[in-house]
């Protein structure tokens, strides 16, 4: 059974230098970086990981990796809005 990151993950790890990082890690950080955005771009990021949800074609456990990352920056927005931010 792999136990590989989804390509989309492998890249952000790489873009942030987050080689030994576990997914968690990858998700908060996402996070983090998402809050500096307006909503309006926010929205748009939200969109855009929908888009790469409904094109992939990889495996159960890969796609499920990009459905956790979007319910996290869902989150994140969230409670974002909620606060008026």
């Amino acid at each position: 059974m792999p136990t590989d990151d989804h390509p989309i993950l492998k890249r952000m790890k790489d873009h942030a230098s987050m080689h030994s990082a576990g997914r968690d890690q990858v998700y908060e950080r996402a996070s983090v970086e998402m809050a500096l955005l307006s909503p309006e771009q926010r929205l748009g990021y939200l969109e855009h990981v929908s888009g790469l949800i409904a094109a992939d074609e990889g495996s159960l456990r890969e796609r499920s990796q990009l459905v956790a990352l979007r319910r996290h920056l869902q989150d994140t927005d969230e409670k974002l809005r909620l606060a008026g931010r």
